[in-house]
């Protein structure tokens, strides 16, 4: 099983299906409440959403009013059951799928034009057969892609920024960091937490904020849910990401004049360095 899944160029399945799904009704029925939510009160220009705007945001002609029953039939089969076609579905998926397309009209007060419509496009991109040999590679493939970019964070970062990659001994974080270097002790430390895909991103801004000759201390934690790390054993807690930084902006000014330090944050990252910024005020 495991070499196939490596090496063999497709998705497999590991694991089945957990069992304690919601029903696809239920889904249905809260995804409605969302969207006549939505439709029903106008953002703040005074302007609402319509259903036919919505329709036209997943269908890649971007005309809702092109999108026909049959369009719509097969959005549906896509996003909840994720068949390829209402035609692959069970004589039971069949009627709950008509079912759903019956209480959207209904209560959407919206009616689709009988038929299917070539122009309003597709919204099953990922099906289509065009990006079939795009997508379905081995995972080795995506493993080395992953690796490469977390090969070059390393060199930059240990080459180039001098920073040195630690475990904090009261978390269990892994965070880059380094300490004040020559006479730049006027520039505060820079604390930055990442977004999506790791560090790979922002080595452009590091460039300019610790490149050259600049001696600022850094701490760069590592976050295991983004960092496209093959493991994911450290969760990130707010009460420990504040003691790990805490603890690493101390050791990285140790035996210079203490600063605050500028909280930079991106993406999910702005999460935690809203926590800084309310938890540990007499560091930042």
């Amino acid at each position: 099983v495991w070499s196939r899944f490596f090496l063999l160029p497709r998705l497999d399945v590991l694991k089945p299906t957990p069992s304690d799904r919601l029903p696809p009704t239920t889904v249905w029925s809260r995804f409605l409440d969302e969207l006549i939510d939505v439709t029903s009160n106008p953002d703040w220009n005074g302007r609402h959403y319509s259903v036919q705007k919505f329709l036209g945001g997943w269908f890649s002609g971007g005309n809702g009013s092109l999108v026909k029953l049959e369009n719509f039939r097969a959005f549906v089969a896509g996003v909840i059951f994720d068949a390829a076609s209402p035609t692959m579905l069970t004589g039971q998926q069949q009627l709950t799928l008509q079912k759903m397309l019956d209480d959207f009209q209904v209560r959407m007060d919206y009616h689709f034009e009988e038929g299917l419509s070539e122009e309003a496009g597709s919204p099953r991109l990922f099906r289509h057969e065009a990006f079939t040999p795009i997508i379905h590679r081995p995972l080795l493939l995506y493993m080395v892609f992953t690796f490469l970019p977390r090969l070059l964070v390393i060199a930059v970062f240990r080459i180039v920024f001098g920073l040195t990659r630690e475990e904090c001994p009261l978390t269990g974080y892994y965070l880059w960091t380094r300490p004040h270097r020559g006479d730049t002790e006027k520039k505060p430390p820079v604390v930055l937490f990442h977004g999506l895909c790791g560090f790979t991103g922002y080595l452009p801004l590091l460039l300019q904020l610790l490149g050259g000759r600049q001696g600022r201390a850094a701490v760069l934690l590592e976050i295991e849910d983004v960092s496209m790390l093959l493991s994911y054993t450290r969760p990130i807690c707010r009460p420990k990401v504040v003691t790990a930084i805490t603890h690493a902006l101390e050791k990285c000014q140790a035996g210079s004049k203490k600063q605050k330090a500028v909280i930079l944050g991106h993406s999910l990252g702005s999460v935690m360095a809203a926590w800084m910024m309310v938890d540990s005020r007499e560091v930042c």
